[in-house]
């Protein structure tokens, strides 16, 4: 299974009924306390974990609103102060947040005004 399998699957017993998981990633604040951020298609949510490696989630931090923009992830580690004032996410992760901003603007293109 793999590390985004794994956070997907801890983080089902906090979604709402008939909410869907779009993205999955980790984020750092420093070497020992990680993050667990997911994006649903109605909101953000954002975990405290042990580690997202071995993802063991401790429970819910916040929640953003599902418009949030994490922007164009740039260097080695890209800083997210949405999600935790010195919160950054490593360049493995780069491609889960463009997806994310992806997601969202998709909707937004498709949603009836």
């Amino acid at each position: 299974m793999s590390v985004e399998d794994r956070m997907r699957s801890q983080a089902a017993p906090y979604l709402e009924s008939g909410e869907t998981i779009e993205v999955v990633f980790g984020a750092l604040v420093a070497r020992y306390t990680d993050t667990v951020v997911v994006v649903t298609d109605r909101r953000i949510i954002v975990f405290d974990a042990r580690s997202y490696v071995h993802v063991n989630i401790k429970g819910v931090r916040k929640e953003l609103p599902r418009s949030t923009r994490f922007g164009t992830p740039y260097g080695v580690f890209y800083p997210v102060p949405m999600v935790g004032e010195s919160e950054v996410v490593p360049r493995k992760w780069f491609k889960a947040l463009i997806a994310a901003d992806e997601a969202e603007d998709t909707r937004g293109e498709t949603s009836p005004t």
